[in-house]
């Protein structure tokens, strides 16, 4: 398996960005929270060079306080901005435990490609698939995704089918966008929870 590249990011990733990615892991690092980089960085270190505004993190149950009333707050050492350049903190899910072992990397490791194709088909956002495909033009081990896609599958079916079922929105919106000197109208799903259509 092909580790992961940073001196792809170079002329392709802002330094304001890399910068911001060094304070930040220097910050978790210096609070004891587990952290490996995802998102575009990560892809991008897997060979598929591209811009970002973000650093992206996985980061450990440390980084969070968990409030007898249910409340989930970040701890006040943890980074959420560097800069004006936002820190986007992930963290594994329950059943999640091959994520919880990428976390088991030395602190700022730049996670795989198998991990980080799972992340990115698990958020399901065009922005996340054009990336999947890309990794997979770049040469990215597929046999090894579908490998550890299999493994995934299995412990998928080992838990609660719960996640699947939840009420999807149905409100949706329209979106007029002139184009052309015509204004043409597109549906929208609205997929932000709670939102009256």
């Amino acid at each position: 398996m092909t580790r992961p590249d940073p001196s792809l990011w170079k002329g392709v990733v802002a330094p304001e960005i890399l910068d911001a990615l060094r304070l930040a892991s220097d910050a978790l690092t210096h609070a004891q929270v587990r952290h490996v980089v995802v998102g575009g960085l990560a892809v991008s270190a897997n060979g598929h060079p591209r811009a970002t505004k973000v650093v992206d993190f996985l980061v450990g149950r440390e980084a969070f306080v968990s409030h007898a009333s249910g409340l989930m707050t970040v701890r006040p050492e943890v980074p959420f901005q560097v800069r004006g350049i936002a820190v986007d903190l992930l963290s594994p899910e329950a059943g999640e435990d091959f994520l919880e072992a990428v976390l088991a990397q030395p602190p700022g490791s730049i996670m795989e490609a198998p991990p980080l194709v799972y992340m990115k088909l698990k958020a399901s956002r065009l922005k996340d698939r054009a990336d999947v495909v890309e990794l997979i033009k770049a040469s990215i081990d597929v046999e090894e995704v579908r490998r550890f896609s299999r493994r995934m599958r299995r412990r998928w079916s080992q838990r609660s089918t719960s996640w699947r079922h939840k009420p999807k929105p149905k409100s949706s919106y329209a979106v007029i966008a002139p184009r052309r000197g015509v204004n043409r109208v597109y549906l929208v799903k609205d997929t932000r929870r709670g939102t009256a259509g």
